[in-house]
């Protein structure tokens, strides 16, 4: 199994679309991958968004306590970037306004997972 999170522009679920920024991102869905299926999701608010500083890397932190290991968005900072490379995970740019569903299918036909 594995755990996938994409920076969403809504909580709609896997209907919903990539948004512009990973780390500011209001929503992220979160999708376990077995044998290259999607088994489960669940959407998670963004609670970082009131920080005035230092949303990426907190962003960040909290996907990997969560056991993802691979994270899709339009755009990743330098602080996301530097996070989660350190914690070796995978980085997947897909075009803004991507259809979430799509994005994910995308990561599993190009990485190979679950």
């Amino acid at each position: 199994m594995v755990r996938i999170a994409v920076a969403c522009k809504e909580a709609r679920g896997l209907d919903d679309y990539v948004h512009e920024t990973f780390a500011h991102a209001p929503y992220f869905l979160i999708a376990d991958v077995e044998g290259g299926k999607i088994v489960k999701t669940e959407t998670m608010e963004n609670s970082f968004l009131k920080y005035e500083y230092g949303v990426g890397p907190a962003v960040s932190v909290k996907l990997v306590e969560m056991g993802v290991k691979i994270v899709i968005g339009a755009e990743f900072g330098p602080g996301v970037k530097n996070i989660l490379q350190k914690e070796s995970i995978t980085m997947l740019e897909v075009k803004e306004g991507t259809r979430v569903e799509d994005a994910i299918k995308e990561a599993v036909k190009r990485l190979t997972v679950g």
